[in-house]
């Protein structure tokens, strides 16, 4: 059911982003964060190409026990 949400906010995105509006920089910027999240849903995960950071904690953020 997830995967068929993302699916219709990818296509409904795209198609936003295709069609010219008055207010370029809300409305298109908005769509292309979530064709990104949509995308990342689906298996593709663009977001560190464009600076969104991914959720997914690196080795170096763990906390080091000292006993």
């Amino acid at each position: 059911m997830k995967k068929l949400f993302a699916v219709l906010l990818l296509v409904a995105s795209a198609f936003g982003l295709a069609i010219p509006d008055p207010v370029p920089f809300i409305d298109e910027g908005l769509l292309f964060i979530i064709l990104i999240n949509s995308l990342s849903m689906l298996g593709l995960d663009l977001r560190r190409f464009v600076g969104m950071k991914n959720g997914k904690k690196k080795a170096a953020d763990k906390p080091i026990d000292i006993n």
